[in-house]
């Protein structure tokens, strides 16, 4: 997954989040804007704390109360 999105940078929180939905009998990875997100702004999405990197990144966005979880 992931594709070309980055993650946040250190004391920024990400800004989408990532689910896995099925479709046609596969599963395919979705990212799901968690605010609104201005034309030119970058997209992020944290990796996860399992995530093995040598930075510091920001933090997970706050999934939506409408989103279900």
């Amino acid at each position: 997954y992931g594709g070309m999105i980055n993650e946040p940078s250190a004391n920024e929180t990400a800004n989408t989040f990532l689910a896995i939905e099925e479709y046609e009998g596969l599963h395919r990875a979705v990212y799901i804007a968690a605010e609104t997100i201005a034309a030119g702004k970058e997209i992020t999405a944290f990796y996860g704390c399992d995530y093995e990197r040598n930075y510091v990144a920001g933090t997970a966005a706050k999934v939506p109360h409408w989103f279900g979880l």
